[in-house]
C-alpha cells in the first residue's frame, strides 16, 4: 500500500511540474540582435562561433561582439537570447501562474580595460508582444561590470544587491567586475504561494570569482510593476506573457579594438520547489480521501 501511495504522489508531482511550468521544456534560444540600441552597426557578432544565427539549440549561449577602434557611434549595442521551447523558432512567454527556478552561470568579459564603459547582462523579462517596443516596461536582474548588481524594472527605481557599508545611504560593496564568473538562481513564485494576490521572487547571486554571495530573500512581485521595489502604475513589467532570456549590452572603448563577450550556461530549469511540494501534498491528500 505504502509503495503505491509513494509512486502516486511522485506522479502527481511530475504532472504538476509539467502542467504548471512549461518553461522547464526550454531547449534553445530565439536570438534578438541590436535590440533598440545599435550604436555600432559596423560591429561583427558571433554566437557560439557561428555568425548570427536566428536560433540556437541547447541552453548554452556565448555571444561575442567585435567593435573596431574609432568606430562611429555612441551609447551601446544590445542583444537578447530569449528562451524557447521550440528550438528557438519563437520566444517562450512565461505566464503569471508559472512557478519556476532558473539556475545559470554567467560571465561578462572584454579584451581591454573598461575606461568607464561597462558591460551589462543578466536574466531579463519582456512583457510586450513587440520585442522592439520602446515603452521600457522590461526588467530583471541587472548585472553591470562596474561592480553594481540591481534587480528592478527598466524606467523604474532599482534595488541594489549587496551589503551596504556604513550608513544606510551608502552604496553596497562592489559585487561584479568584468571577467568574474557568477552563479545565479532566479526563483519565481506564482500568486497564491507566498501571497494570495501577487507573485514573489528570490534571487541568489554568487560571485564565484570573489567568493561572495547575496540573497534577496523572498520579495513580493506585483504583476503591474514586476521587480520594482517602489511600484507605480505602468512602470516595471508584468509577468503575463513575458518573454524571458538573457541580456547582453556592450559599450565601446573608443580608441581600441574591442572584443566583448557574454557567456550564459543554464544549469537547470525546474518548477519552483515550494509549488511542487504543495501540489504533491494536495495530490497525496486527495488520494487518501479517495481510499477512505
Amino acid at each position: 500500500m505504502s509503495t503505491r501511495l509513494t509512486i502516486g504522489a511522485l506522479a502527481v508531482v511530475a504532472l504538476a511540474g509539467t502542467a504548471s511550468a512549461q518553461i522547464t521544456s526550454a531547449n534553445g534560444y530565439n536570438m534578438n540582435y541590436r535590440n533598440i540600441f545599435n550604436a555600432f552597426p559596423g560591429s561583427t557578432i558571433n554566437v557560439n562561433g557561428s555568425g548570427t544565427p536566428a536560433t540556437v539549440s541547447g541552453l548554452n549561449v556565448t555571444l561575442q561582439e567585435q567593435i573596431p577602434a574609432n568606430s562611429p557611434g555612441g551609447f551601446a549595442n544590445r542583444h537578447f537570447s530569449w528562451l524557447s521551447t521550440d528550438g528557438g523558432t519563437t520566444p517562450y512567454r512565461v505566464q503569471a501562474n508559472e512557478s519556476f527556478q532558473i539556475d545559470f552561470t554567467m560571465r561578462l568579459s572584454r579584451n581591454v580595460s573598461e575606461d568607464g564603459r561597462n558591460i551589462e547582462g543578466g536574466i531579463w523579462f519582456w512583457p510586450e508582444a513587440d520585442l522592439g517596443a520602446t515603452n521600457f516596461r522590461d526588467g530583471g536582474l541587472f548585472v553591470v561590470s562596474n561592480g553594481t548588481v540591481f534587480v528592478g524594472g527598466a524606467d523604474a527605481e532599482f534595488s541594489l544587491l549587496g551589503e551596504r557599508a556604513g550608513a544606510p545611504g551608502n552604496p553596497p560593496a562592489p559585487l561584479y567586475f568584468a571577467g568574474d564568473l557568477a552563479r545565479v538562481s532566479f526563483i519565481y513564485f506564482a500568486p497564491g504561494e507566498v501571497n494570495a494576490a501577487t507573485g514573489a521572487y528570490r534571487v541568489i547571486f554568487e560571485n564565484v570569482t570573489q567568493g561572495r554571495t547575496v540573497d534577496t530573500g523572498i520579495r513580493l512581485w506585483n504583476n503591474e510593476a514586476l521587480l520594482n521595489p517602489n511600484p507605480n502604475p505602468g512602470r516595471g513589467i508584468g509577468l503575463t506573457g513575458a518573454a524571458v532570456g538573457f541580456r547582453s549590452q556592450f559599450s565601446n572603448v573608443a580608441f581600441e579594438d574591442n572584443t566583448i563577450t557574454s557567456e550564459y550556461n543554464v544549469l537547470r530549469i525546474i518548477p519552483t520547489p515550494g509549488a511542487v511540494a504543495v501540489l504533491g501534498l494536495g495530490g497525496l491528500m486527495a488520494m487518501r480521501r479517495r481510499r477512505a
